[in-house]
């Protein structure tokens, strides 16, 4: 039992000798990596991971101004509307009125004649050929119902069907 020992702790000793003579450019066990990380932690140095690890480093900022000020500040742009909200970039600008200007049933009507002319069957899917005379076909066709006093008829259709008042707007 004694030759056991005695060889496992010689076998050791050479591995733990291999590992401490390695040449300066072999890579380092996962022990060393370890080792050298928390180290480089504890002394301020550890690179945040990444490809740009030279991050400006945040000073510490004094304000001119009382946390009063401020809070006055934030109730003032609040009341004038001019406070911005959280995840909101000043840099855009508000949308607009997006209010249609077609009644729903003028864009039932356009929908049926979007239908009727093809368009809605060619434009289905994800490689849609918009250069193809069939398009320009279903395209032209369109057009020709959209124009049509068959679009009219479809909106007085599809209003009396609803219960609305029909007033056609000018597209």
């Amino acid at each position: 039992m004694k030759v056991k020992q005695l060889f496992s702790l010689t076998a050791l000793a050479l591995a733990g000798s291999a590992v401490l003579a390695q040449a300066p450019g072999a890579p380092l066990t996962r022990a060393e990596v370890a080792q050298s990380v928390l180290a480089a932690r504890a002394a301020g140095t550890l690179m945040p991971a990444g490809e740009a690890p030279e991050y400006p480093k945040a000073g510490a900022t004094t304000s001119s101004l009382t946390r009063a000020q401020v809070e006055a500040e934030v109730l003032q742009a609040r009341a004038d509307g001019t406070l911005i909200k959280p995840g909101v970039d000043p840099g855009y600008p508000k949308a607009g009125d997006t209010t249609s200007t077609l009644t729903r049933s003028e864009v039932l009507a356009d929908l049926q004649i979007y239908r009727e002319s093809g368009l809605a069957d060619l434009n289905r899917g994800e490689a849609v050929d918009w250069t193809s005379p069939a398009h320009a076909r279903a395209e032209a066709r369109y057009a020709q119902l959209r124009a049509s006093p068959y679009y009219a008829t479809l909106v007085q259709r599809i209003a009396a069907q609803r219960g609305e008042s029909v007033t056609l707007s000018q597209r």
